[in-house]
């Protein structure tokens, strides 16, 4: 315990200024085995590079290398910008820290991995230390997370967020993915299934005088030819197809995740809400139609976007089944999007009649239903996508709802 003094110090005196906790809280909260062990894993060792600190009622502060869920009060992030140990000396200067509501946690998670996790890995002298690939692979991985968080972050916020590949997102390695993709139907693969031993030899030296696309005049034979073949560009050609197929590969399980995506958005439907217990009023329909609408065109934004574009090109040059599902996809959020224009336009009469009907005395209300009524049997008529038996119960059910919660506010001496 008194050895780790001088490394516990700095983080000490962040967590007891930022909560401002009692020294005897941070006594308690070191005195314990496993906080200990976390913090000693935080300062000693590469496993950790953030630890998020929070009160609870019971416990009191608490340590995890992991974002806290369910966590609503204060959070305090302490980061390293070092993967090594920090050093004993002047250890402070090597901490970040950031305070942030527990509602806010994606958004942090996706600043700490901009701000300090990724320029930690891509740093020449942190990479130089590794095996070979190891940082390539971490970043990778650091990637696909931020990936999720901003998935996680759009979805809380009420959007549908669509991740590009992570070859789509680095120009240095996309370059050199798209001079395979310029050969990629001469690999020969169908609906992708070649493996790179079938690549390999698809294009040995033995073969080469069967292509039309080598260049090398056919009526030679294949001894005549070895002087002239250039073994380095024949390596850097293999590689080329290879990295292709991965991209291919990549783009195609960037599909299944979009399909996904939107499949779980599109499934929600307001008519199949249990309305026995939410007892939903016409404005809540209203709104969900507003932002279904808006995130269909969020939605329909992403897929014609050019990195969206690129993949499709990409799929369409390697034939591959998952084009027709990308293609389909854009067809199902294109209804998607003429189902909501329907609705919230033919909505938009109920939905003013209604606001007209909240602004008059209650006593009036009776000689107005016809006209709500009326409205409503309109809305049948009009619209191309309302006009479900279920959506027009739904939508009676709200306004009887409205109407009882209308009354309730009455005083009681009127009965």
């Amino acid at each position: 315990m008194e050895g780790a003094d001088p490394w516990l110090e700095p983080v000490r005196i962040i967590i007891q200024s930022s909560f401002r906790l009692d020294p005897e809280k941070w006594r308690e909260f070191v005195s314990a085995k496993s906080n200990m062990a976390t913090l000693s894993r935080f300062i000693n060792g590469p496993d950790y590079l953030h630890l998020f600190h929070y009160l609870q009622p019971e416990p009191g502060l608490c340590a995890s290398p992991s974002l806290p869920s369910g966590i609503h009060t204060k959070v305090l992030c302490v980061s390293k910008t070092v993967q090594e140990a920090l050093p004993k000396e002047n250890s402070g200067k090597f901490l970040r820290m950031r305070e942030f509501i527990g509602g806010e946690a994606l958004r942090t998670l996706i600043s700490l991995t901009e701000e300090v996790t990724w320029p930690l890995l891509s740093r020449a002298e942190s990479s130089n230390r590794w095996a070979v690939g190891v940082a390539k692979d971490a970043l990778k991985v650091l990637e696909r997370q931020k990936s999720t968080a901003l998935v996680l972050k759009a979805q809380v916020e009420g959007h549908t967020f669509l991740p590009p590949p992570d070859a789509l997102c680095h120009q240095d390695e996309l370059d050199f993915l798209q001079r395979g993709c310029s050969v990629i139907q001469g690999v020969g693969f169908q609906e992708n299934n070649s493996s790179g031993h079938e690549l390999l030899q698809e294009h040995s030296p033995n073969s080469l005088h069967l292509h039309e696309n080598n260049n090398l005049d056919t009526s030679y034979p294949v001894n005549h030819c070895s002087d002239l073949y250039d073994n380095s560009s024949h390596v850097d050609q293999i590689e080329q197809k290879l990295s292709a197929v991965h991209l291919v590969h990549a783009c195609e399980e960037t599909v299944v995740e979009w399909v996904e995506l939107v499949s779980d958005f599109l499934q929600q439907d307001w008519s199949e809400q249990p309305l026995d217990q939410l007892k939903p009023v016409p404005s809540e329909e209203f709104a969900f139609w507003r932002n279904r609408l808006k995130n269909l065109l969020f939605i329909q934004n992403q897929l014609m976007s050019p990195k969206a574009q690129q993949m499709t090109s990409i799929l369409q040059a390697a034939d591959s089944v998952y084009w027709t599902a990308l293609q389909d996809l854009q067809c199902v959020v294109q209804e998607g999007v003429r189902e909501a224009e329907d609705i919230m336009v033919n909505l938009a009469p109920v939905q003013e009649k209604l606001s007209e009907v909240l602004e008059m005395d209650f006593y009036k209300l009776r000689d107005h239903m016809a006209a709500v009524m009326e409205e409503v049997y309109l809305l049948w008529m009009r619209s191309e996508f309302y006009c479900w038996p279920s959506r027009m119960l739904v939508l009676l059910q709200e306004i009887c709802n409205l109407f009882i919660h209308l009354t309730n506010r009455l005083p009681t001496r009127i009965y």
